[in-house]
């Protein structure tokens, strides 16, 4: 559940990254982090070296604007595609706020982010959470590929009842924000800040 901090007038998210294997996780959180470079003063932190395979996961903090008066902190991981470290992935899905799952548009990938997708919806009920009411949006990367899947087909496969979809190409930064602000969106109008908190 989103943390709400009163005495730092601040609203901290926590939002996990999902996929299979060079869906691109990696290359959207450096998409986010280029992208909000203005801010490198206040978050110092370096991505320095996420371009190598990495064996735990990612982790990016971000600064996403205010909410009724309080600003918002979202602090993106990244879970691992695979499924050797159960007890780090049911961790970082605890007490997480909403995820990203991001689907590899190309067609010889669509077996592992399918296989990822079923993952996906077995940890959220691990995780005693509702699949319906736990905030997801469904990132498809990849559109530049010419072997991508056309969207239809894609959206049929890749379902879930109130998630939103967006097309992505996260090398060129496109839909890398349009993703987090959609699914931030999602997680704030579930939460309601403490009473006394006034409109910004």
């Amino acid at each position: 559940m989103a943390i709400v901090n009163e005495e730092t007038n601040e609203i901290h998210l926590k939002i996990l990254v999902l996929g299979s294997q060079g869906c691109g996780k990696t290359t959207n959180l450096q998409s986010l982090y280029k992208q909000t470079a203005g801010d490198l003063a206040t978050r110092l932190f370096d991505l320095h070296g996420m371009s190598a395979r990495n064996t735990f996961f990612d982790f990016l903090p971000l600064t996403l604007g205010k909410h009724q008066n309080h600003d918002v902190r979202a602090h993106l991981y990244t879970l691992p595609h695979h499924s050797l470290m159960p007890t780090m992935n049911h961790a970082l899905l605890a007490g997480s706020d909403g995820a990203v799952f991001i689907v590899d548009s190309r067609l010889s990938k669509l077996p592992q982010s399918e296989e990822q997708f079923r993952r996906l919806k077995d940890l959220i009920r691990m995780a005693h959470k509702n699949l319906h009411d736990f905030p997801i949006v469904i990132q498809f990367n990849h559109r530049d590929d010419p072997q991508a899947v056309p969207m239809d087909a894609l959206r049929l496969a890749f379902h879930l009842e109130n998630s939103p979809t967006v097309e992505s190409v996260a090398v060129q930064d496109i839909g890398t924000v349009e993703c987090l602000d959609a699914l931030a969106d999602m997680i704030l109008n579930q939460m309601e800040v403490p009473a006394g908190a006034t409109e910004g």
